[in-house]
């Protein structure tokens, strides 16, 4: 997955804003995109994960299973079932929801 870091300038306000000259990204963002592409591909090319039923228990899988595990283990490399995945990622698209 590509990581972006940026260096921030302060502004007249006191605030910082990052400019786009300063955004560096760390992988190539053009296959990033193409390999999310593929992933979305795989998950819609299965309708039952689409399914309420099916979706309301990658949610509880992800909450009671996935992420005490993954708070156990740390920093380790894995990835869950597809249907947890698409809970994860829909999770770091909106963490706050």
């Amino acid at each position: 997955m590509a990581s972006v870091s940026h260096v921030t300038n302060p502004s007249p306000n006191n605030s910082s804003i990052t400019h786009p000259s300063h955004i560096v990204v760390s992988e190539d963002l053009k296959q990033a995109a193409i390999d999310h592409l593929a992933y979305l591909k795989e998950y819609y090319d299965h309708p039952e994960y689409v399914q309420k039923q099916a979706c309301e228990y990658a949610v509880y899988r992800y909450e009671m299973f996935w992420l005490p595990f993954l708070a156990e283990v740390g920093d380790l490399e894995i990835v869950p079932p597809l249907d947890v995945l698409f809970v994860w990622h829909s999770h770091m698209l909106a963490p706050t929801s």
